[in-house]
């Protein structure tokens, strides 16, 4: 039963952490996301779809989308995208680096 607990604790602080990292990336950005977001964001909405992620040539997020989204939503808002930048490490700006010339995965 107290491994329940430490669980319920570990969930808590891991979910406290990335709201407060979303809010200061949103802070730090004037609210408009990372640069790698914006450039993922063609419409401008404030989120990342499949289709953009798509266009973008990342294979990487197109086939795990449904993991990043946690919301089930069907879009990546900033603290979903920025899960999956996280993850990705420095690979993702490895492979983007020739994102705008048409290059890609």
């Amino acid at each position: 039963m107290q491994w329940k607990h430490g669980l319920v604790l570990a969930a808590a602080v891991l979910i406290g952490s990335a709201g407060m990292a979303q809010a200061a990336m949103h802070e730090e950005t004037g609210g408009g996301g990372t640069s790698e977001f914006q450039k993922y964001d063609t419409n401008g909405d404030g989120t990342v779809s499949l289709e953009e992620a798509q266009k973008a040539h990342n294979s990487d997020l197109s086939k795990n989308f449904k993991q990043y989204d946690q919301n089930g939503d069907n879009k990546l808002d900033q603290g979903e995208f920025a899960r999956f930048e996280a993850e990705q490490g420095g690979h993702m700006q490895k492979k983007n680096n020739g994102m705008d010339e048409g290059e890609g995965d």
